[in-house]
């Protein structure tokens, strides 16, 4: 029985992904594509408890992995776009 991790599965292995990870957490310039909702509250200057609300009534896209739900940032940029044109830029 072989190994999960082997270059015969994978082309990389399990520690070369921490690694990557890793680097990506400390790397400022490396924006990751998704977000945790704890991420997306802050992004969006708001209280987690707002963001569950528009998560719920899906002013906001989502997407569940395992247990996680992430978010996509452009989905927030979206949201951000809309009000805009909905309130009509009232503090410019």
């Amino acid at each position: 029985m072989s190994n999960i991790y082997s270059k015969k599965i994978l082309p990389f292995s399990y520690k070369e992904t921490l690694y990557k990870n890793k680097e990506v957490r400390q790397n400022p310039d490396i924006k990751p594509k998704l977000l945790s909702v704890e991420e997306a509250s802050n992004y969006l200057n708001i209280g987690r408890s707002t963001m569950y609300t528009l998560l719920n009534t899906r002013e906001i896209r989502a997407i569940k992995i395992g247990r996680r739900t992430l978010i996509d940032r452009s989905s927030l940029d979206e949201f951000i776009d809309r009000q805009l044109e909905y309130r009509g830029e009232l503090y410019v």
